[in-house]
């Protein structure tokens, strides 16, 4: 019986028909056409096999491919190129960030920059006699006094050319960052380790020297706040600006403009320039060095 409906069923697709085309108002015929349905799946089968190729084709063979999840060269999509640029404007963030944590280490810092130890000295006796056995005690004073002897020497030294880098940094031509009447000296007893200068709003302040931006930000008390990482271990401050004209890590040259004198912060009275500049860590005075009239 099942060997009969399988025989059946194979009967069934070789059974030949007669598709015919008409004109359906003169029911004249135009074309006619002899199948069967095996004929019929093969043919659909074999259309659907090159459809399904060429879709295949198209989207792994084509720029396509990329709209595919998980497919594609990943260095052809934006995600990837955004990301990219995002990783390195970070990296240009990191750089910036570590000029600045440098700059105000040195800021901050009044040790000396390289000098960790005090080297041991021989003494007389090591030198003519040989090695002298000694007590704890006297051991330990001599030690002592060396090292304040040493001590003493490097502060004259450090003294002398920290006089004479004063001296040499007074030289130098700085320009004002804007001019107009100081209304409040440097007083570092009082923490006011700047000048108030009065300008007119909207005046431009320019970079004292050649630099590069370490600080472009805003405070609560001093408001928009831009510092200057200048040559020579110089640092210059621009403070209560209304707006600030330059990102951190961009360089600036002597005389641009680098922020807007304002009266943002806090500690503000009225439109005017606090401006500090420090020196080797140390904060100095600056109509020393700069003259704003």
């Amino acid at each position: 019986m099942e060997q009969q409906e399988n025989k059946g069923w194979k009967e069934r697709l070789r059974d030949r028909y007669l598709l015919v085309l008409r004109n359906e108002e003169t029911f004249e015929e135009m074309a006619s056409y002899k199948l069967t349905l095996l004929n019929l799946y093969l043919v659909l089968s074999t259309i659907f096999v090159v459809l399904f190729i060429v879709v295949i084709a198209i989207f792994f063979l084509t720029p396509l491919r990329t709209l595919v999840p998980g497919y594609g060269v990943i260095e052809e999509q934006a995600a990837f190129q955004e990301l990219k640029r995002d990783y390195s404007l970070l990296e240009d963030e990191i750089a910036a960030q570590e000029t600045y944590i440098n700059s105000l280490r040195r800021m901050l810092t009044n040790d000396p920059e390289g000098i960790t130890d005090v080297m041991e000295v021989d003494t007389i006796e090591e030198v003519f006699v040989g090695p002298v056995r000694r007590i704890r005690e006297d051991s330990i004073l001599r030690n002592t006094v060396e090292n304040e002897l040493v001590l003493d020497n490097m502060r004259i030294t450090f003294n002398d050319f920290d006089q004479q880098n004063q001296r040499s940094i007074k030289e130098i031509f700085m320009t004002p960052p804007v001019k107009g009447e100081i209304s409040a000296r440097f007083m570092p007893e009082n923490l006011h380790y700047g000048i108030d200068v009065m300008a007119p709003s909207n005046t431009p302040i320019l970079s004292i020297l050649d630099g590069i931006v370490i600080t472009s930000d805003w405070t609560l008390e001093t408001g928009n706040t831009l510092a200057v990482q200048h040559d020579n271990n110089i640092v210059s401050f621009y403070k209560h600006n209304s707006a600030n004209l330059k990102a951190v890590g961009d360089r600036v040259k002597a005389g641009e403009a680098v922020a807007i004198i304002g009266n943002t912060g806090t500690l503000t009275t009225g439109p005017h320039l606090h401006f500090e500049l420090w020196i080797d860590g140390k904060a100095v005075n600056p109509a020393d060095y700069v003259y704003f009239r």
